[in-house]
């Protein structure tokens, strides 16, 4: 298991594969027609979530969470610079219902 942002060392140099990500393709589509969300703008949150979780983060917890999100939004920010989007993490509202002590 990776701890969030430590890459593993790989035996072979050439040999990066922190694994794979599987978007439902169809489903997402149907959950934006559903809506009204733009497709393409999910599909990338989508696949930038999962690269998170090939990267070691999880949202399981608070705490968790939060290094998730943060990561997220670093990478979509950067997206956004680049495209003129305003894509925003997956995980937005995911422990809103919570208030921190």
């Amino acid at each position: 298991e990776l701890e969030p942002n430590c890459l593993p060392v790989p035996t072979i140099p050439d040999e990066y594969n922190l694994g794979d990500i599987y978007l439902g393709v169809e489903f997402i589509y149907q959950q934006c027609q559903k809506s009204k969300e733009d497709y393409r703008s999910i599909l990338t949150v989508t696949a930038v979530h999962g690269l998170c979780h090939l990267l070691g983060h999880q949202h399981n917890h608070i705490e968790q969470w939060k290094q998730m999100f943060e990561k997220e939004k670093e990478v979509l920010m950067e997206i956004n610079k680049h495209t003129g989007s305003r894509l925003k993490p997956l995980t937005s509202n995911h422990f809103s219902h919570l208030s921190e002590s």
